[in-house]
């Protein structure tokens, strides 16, 4: 699937994505059980990954 971003629209993303990985990575040190635990760090392991997708410059991305 191809997506065209602009640069603000990235930089908005960007931002969502590290502030999700953040409250995550949060969550996961509070102690909670470890089935809560691993589905968080799941989530914060797919977070990762849609980040490094993102480009760092701004531009158009298709």
């Amino acid at each position: 699937m191809d997506v065209s971003l602009t640069g603000t629209e990235i930089h908005a993303l960007r931002g969502l994505v590290e502030e999700a990985i953040i409250k995550l990575d949060k969550e996961v040190k509070e102690g909670i059980e470890p089935k809560t635990a691993s589905a968080l760090k799941e989530s914060r392991d797919v977070f990762k990954d849609l980040l490094e997708k993102l480009p760092v410059e701004f531009g158009t991305v298709s």
